[in-house]
């Protein structure tokens, strides 16, 4: 950037009068370059200071104000992007534990939502073991039944009669209970394969991932997404950021 520096040396108020001419304060108003007014010493003040954009007690300050010191530059330019740093940092990690909050309170919603599931898979569990207690044991006390008229008549030929009865018996029971057991355990399976499916974390596993904006929005729509945008992925094992480059 171009910097024109207007000055003199020392001197009585006559030869620093020119300084004081309205031409001069004129032409240093209009000009669109800065301008650094250095005339005279210290105690010198002339109409062109006031009208200059900076001024400077002498010829060499004026100089130095001109030309900053770089390395100086340079130190305060690594305070703020150090500063900067921090800063962005400290967002982040307090924009993560918003989110990991957030994200809990999700999955806890969730868990809500199949709970009604998984109270009718336990009733469901004990019923069929009552159902099947109570089979065996109607079962059982058919067959002592069974048995006692067996004993009660003796001849040879109604013994194999009520033998081969018993045996009849007991296979139809056999399957009968279970066929009753496949069937409730095809429904215990078709239960646990629903809530399975409708699990955040079983989601997550299939390949979907939750995709939030620099507002910690949850993102339905292309629309909630602004170009260049961080956008932070949250996956089956963790999360990472992407950065969206979809041209406007």
């Amino acid at each position: 950037m171009d910097v024109l520096i207007v000055g003199r040396g020392g001197g009585s108020i006559e030869d620093l009068w020119n300084f004081n001419e309205e031409t001069v304060a004129r032409a240093i108003y209009e000009c669109t370059v800065p301008v650094i007014s250095a005339v005279g010493h210290d105690t010198d003040f002339t109409i062109a200071d006031f009208a200059a954009d900076l001024r400077a007690p002498t010829p060499t300050a004026a100089a130095e104000l001109a030309t900053p010191d770089g390395p100086e530059w340079l130190r305060k330019l690594s305070r703020m992007e150090q500063a900067l740093q921090a800063s962005a940092q400290h967002s982040l990690l307090r924009s993560k534990l918003k989110l990991d909050v957030y994200l809990r309170g999700k999955l806890l919603d969730a868990y809500s939502l199949l709970s009604p599931y998984s109270q009718r898979l336990d009733d469901m569990q004990e019923t069929l073991q009552n159902a099947a207690a109570t089979r065996i044991f109607q079962s059982t006390l058919n067959i002592n039944k069974l048995e006692h008229h067996l004993q009660m008549r003796h001849p040879a030929h109604r013994n194999r009669e009520r033998t081969q009865l018993l045996a009849s018996l007991q296979a139809g029971l056999s399957h009968a209970v279970a066929a009753r057991m496949a069937d409730l355990s095809s429904q215990l399976t078709l239960i646990q394969t629903r809530l399975e499916a409708h699990s955040p974390e079983q989601t997550l596993r299939r390949g979907y991932a939750l995709v939030e904006n620099q507002d910690k929005q949850l993102i339905r729509q292309t629309n909630q997404v602004k170009a260049g945008e961080k956008l932070k992925i949250r996956v089956s094992d963790g999360c990472f950021y992407v950065r969206d480059d979809t041209p406007q």
